[in-house]
């Protein structure tokens, strides 16, 4: 599903610790596993990481962006082309009604 100027589009990522989900509109458009291998079945896939310790590209720890991408290690700072109206953070996934 295509994210199209100028129109209003909400999106929501969902994390459980095993897997994610990409909402657009209120509507699943996909998901997939979080890690090749969980950690264990109840941590999953653990605590999400920026950048991960495992992405070859990463040259330290990194501030959490929303609205842009930061790589100190090549010296690139991109922002994010348009508005955002809100950003919310949780620590738990939502459910149903929620999402729509």
């Amino acid at each position: 599903q295509q994210v199209l100027p100028p129109t209003w589009t909400h999106l929501l990522v969902l994390y459980d610790l095993h897997s994610l989900q990409l909402f657009v509109n209120g509507s699943l458009v996909a998901q997939s596993q979080a890690c090749a291998v969980p950690l264990d079945p109840l941590r999953g896939c653990g605590r999400i990481q920026y950048p991960s310790f495992l992405d070859p590209r990463a040259h330290g720890p990194a501030s959490f962006t929303v609205g842009g991408y930061q790589d100190g290690g090549m010296g690139i700072a991109r922002s994010h082309e348009g508005l955002l109206g809100r950003v919310r953070l949780f620590s738990e996934a939502l459910m149903g009604d929620v999402i729509r």
